[in-house]
């Protein structure tokens, strides 16, 4: 139900004609303001065509399309909750943009996805993932392929919720105590990322890695690491583009398995938000935009890469 100067709506999901009468009474209220409308991501057709039938109702009406993704419904092999962000962004976004494109061919509609998370039903994780280090590797990827294949906007679902019985949490905060669950150190390492996205090249030996290249404001590069295997990883670096001396850093976040309930930052377990409490590791020179590293076992890690 909304609420717009007075007047109440409650909308289903064919009510198409009131989302179109509330969008002209908000507008009336404040010219400004964006008006989004719920589909579904990947192939339109599903859920009975819910989400055709929304971008054909709101064509040229609306400002932004909203994505709900959840990857799983019920408990799922650790492989699988890797693998997923990578192989499933791609048609998640690219079916929903490409049938926005069709029916607003005036205007790029962008794509909000305005939940996320592991699992779409609480009691569906039996085996407490979402609070488990494999959480911060599913999270973190997740935003990188949200950002890779075009996603405007996005909003983790959520920040505060507390346990189920099985010990599962879609907070990123412990509702009782308040201290950082797993999935915290995967959005304060994208925060710290920078704010445009590079192109990344893996060799094929190092496959099981994710990587994520970017630029900050004031030009320096940053390159986040995933690596959720249990063996440590050694790349040898190279920087396209980079021909002066560059000093680095690396803050990591380590765990001793996938499952563990408590992950390490920069070799310390914190018990605060404070990751400044923590000294990262110093890379040192880079000259000629090479170096090598090594990426320990279920760890993310993110390069800072300073000139000079």
């Amino acid at each position: 139900m909304w609420t717009c100067d007075g007047n109440e709506y409650v909308l289903g999901n064919d009510d198409h004609d009131g989302f179109l009468r509330f969008r002209e009474e908000m507008l009336a209220v404040d010219p400004t303001i964006e008006v989004g409308a719920v589909g579904i991501g990947g192939d339109q057709g599903e859920w009975s065509a819910f989400g055709d039938k929304v971008i054909e109702s709101t064509a040229g009406k609306i400002d932004f399309y909203v994505v709900h993704d959840y990857g799983f419904n019920s408990a799922a092999p650790s492989e699988e909750v890797l693998d997923r962000p990578s192989r499933d962004w791609p048609t998640t976004l690219d079916d929903a943009r490409e049938a926005l494109a069709a029916a607003n061919p005036a205007n790029t509609v962008p794509i909000a996805i305005t939940e996320y998370n592991m699992f779409s039903f609480y009691d569906g994780d039996t085996d407490g993932m979402m609070a488990e280090a494999i959480s911060a590797f599913y999270i973190a990827d997740t935003i990188g392929q949200m950002a890779l294949n075009g996603a405007s906007m996005a909003n983790l679902w959520n920040l505060l919720n507390g346990e189920s019985s099985s010990g599962s949490d879609y907070g990123v905060f412990d509702a009782i105590t308040g201290a950082t669950n797993p999935t915290f150190f995967a959005i304060a390492m994208w925060s710290r990322f920078g704010d445009e996205l590079l192109l990344t090249r893996i060799g094929d030996d190092l496959a099981d890695l994710h990587a994520y290249a970017g630029r900050a404001a004031d030009g320096n590069l940053t390159l986040l690491v995933l690596n959720p295997t249990d063996q440590p990883m050694t790349s040898a670096i190279q920087l396209d583009g980079v021909s002066g001396p560059l000093t680095g850093t690396a803050d990591v976040m380590s765990a001793p398995s996938l499952d563990a309930r408590e992950v390490a930052f920069n070799g310390t377990v914190l018990t605060s938000t404070d990751l400044f409490a923590t000294t990262p590791t110093n890379i040192g020179e880079v000259a000629a935009g090479r170096f090598s590293f090594t990426f320990e076992p279920y760890s993310i890690t993110l390069v800072s890469l300073a000139s000079g």
